[in-house]
């Protein structure tokens, strides 16, 4: 008995609730701050809000996390406090730009990146570092663990527990069918205009934005608790319950002959591109410049894909080694040969939101494909490299005005004689983002149409921005200056 006692305290202890335990009073707070979070959230979404809202519920968020895990005598690391500095400055640049650019891009980073770092510090990785099961993690600790044997959560709730079970079935049936309830409600009123009628009038007669508070309400409380659930089960959750992913692998041979073949007909277009590369003039070149690149991308991925499923699920070999490190050459080339069209495309026509888009995109592709080449013959931690890459490119352009880059090169092109004409339209695309290139077009320009077109866009970004609802500095910034130009 007494070598099973001194066993036992050999293993460290694991943040773990009992196993029936009742929720606590800190507990309850979270849920409440987590409901609330997801309240706020809703109604930024339905009112088109962003901005320093977004980084306020991010902040809010994430600190009412450090105060739940307090509370429970978890302490952090500083790589977790490095992780938590990095989802605060991603959250902050939506304060200073509004960045149109990036499509929300950064958005959905913000998202996973806060997500990751919950699973981060609730030790609910597999390993205390970026590794392979950096994908396996976030599907496990997002998908599955807030979930899982979710029945023996309910149980923990005392007024939910047997002796009430009709009570706990008629709540976790109106949990159920509000939300889709509240979504069948909105479909039908498009289909009767009496019946949309009828509920503008019960909505209207208590209050004018009632029926929006509550809707955002029944939505944002299975969305708070599952935010609450993603803490709370993965602090219960024990990082020894998680069975080891086991990956088939297959012969060879059948790996190889892919291969083999992809890699002879990249061979054949590398050699077709290059004669026809020494056999085109100037102004062809420039007519080619409108094709190309953005096929070569899928095809680019395509390759990525092929080497990624080889690479895990074939018999790691010398051969495949080597078939991998060509097949790998041969995609970067593939992205060289489409950012070279890109960017003679971009010297005759200038940048669009897409077009930068694009160039980041292929830039950022062509370094992980050599990061995972370099791996193939060296051993290290490619996937940790990988993500970190990702995640300071990402950063780096949210805290970038995008719009404002875009906009000066098209300009400075213009004024060199590359563009034959400033495209106005691009102004209107990125919207706010442009009006200090715009305001320095207006001041500067000896070209009336150009400058007539420039005060367009300013005085129709002017009312934008006073009628926009989301708040950022630099839309702060750039009303100021319009203030002084249009009177």
């Amino acid at each position: 008995m007494e070598k099973i006692i001194k066993a036992k305290k050999n293993y460290p202890p694991l943040l773990k609730f009992p196993e029936h335990s009742q929720l606590k009073g800190q507990d309850l707070i979270f849920a409440g701050i987590s409901i609330i979070t997801a309240f706020a959230m809703i109604r930024g979404l339905m009112q088109h809000m962003g901005g320093i809202l977004i980084t306020g519920i991010t902040f809010i968020f994430c600190s009412s996390i450090l105060f739940y895990l307090k509370s429970k005598n978890l302490k952090l690391s500083t790589r977790q406090f490095a992780y938590f500095a990095y989802v605060l400055l991603l959250g902050a640049s939506f304060a200073v730009f509004k960045n149109r650019v990036l499509l929300k891009i950064n958005l959905f980073f913000l998202i996973f990146s806060c997500l990751y770092w919950v699973l981060t510090i609730v030790g609910a990785r597999k390993n205390n570092t970026l590794d392979q099961h950096f994908f396996s993690d976030l599907l496990y600790g997002i998908f599955i663990t807030p979930f899982r044997k979710l029945n023996r959560f309910v149980h923990k709730i005392k007024w939910l527990r047997y002796e009430h079970h009709n009570l706990k079935l008629v709540l976790l049936a109106i949990a159920i069918s509000l939300p889709i309830l509240s979504l069948v409600i909105y479909l039908l009123t498009f289909a009767d205009q009496q019946f949309e009628a009828v509920i503008s009038y019960l909505t209207s007669a208590l209050s004018e934005n009632l029926g929006e508070y509550f809707f955002s309400l029944l939505l944002a409380i299975p969305l708070g608790s599952y935010l609450f659930l993603l803490v709370y089960r993965n602090i219960n959750s024990s990082q020894q319950t998680r069975k080891q992913l086991t990956i088939k692998t297959g012969p060879n041979i059948f790996f190889m002959t892919i291969l083999i073949l992809f890699i002879t007909v990249y061979l054949l277009f590398f050699a077709s591109a290059y004669v026809g590369y020494r056999l085109t003039d100037t102004y062809q070149l420039e007519e080619n410049a409108r094709q190309g690149f953005f096929q070569l991308l899928p095809v680019a991925l395509i390759n990525v894909t092929i080497f990624a499923i080889i690479k895990n699920f074939s018999n790691y070999s010398k051969s495949i080694q080597i078939g991998l490190t060509l097949i790998g050459l041969e995609t970067l080339g593939l992205i060289w040969l489409g950012l070279a069209q890109m960017f003679l495309y971009i010297q005759y026509y200038g940048l669009t939101i897409l077009r930068f888009n694009t160039t980041w995109f292929m830039i950022a592709l062509f370094i992980c494909m050599m990061i995972f080449i370099a791996a193939l013959w060296k051993k290290f931690n490619y996937t940790k490299g990988t993500v970190l890459f990702l995640a300071a490119v990402m950063l780096i352009l949210s805290w970038g005005n995008s719009g404002k880059i875009i906009t000066n090169y098209n300009y400075q092109q213009f004024q060199t004689g590359q563009l034959k004409k400033l495209d106005s339209s691009v102004f209107y695309d990125i919207v706010a983002e442009a009006v200090p290139t715009a305001i320095e077009i207006y001041q500067e320009s000896e070209d009336e149409d150009l400058r007539e077109e420039m005060f367009d866009y300013l005085l129709e970004m002017q009312t934008l921005i006073e009628e926009d609802s989301s708040f950022t500095l630099q839309q702060y910034l750039d009303l100021k200056k319009l203030t002084h130009i249009i009177v």
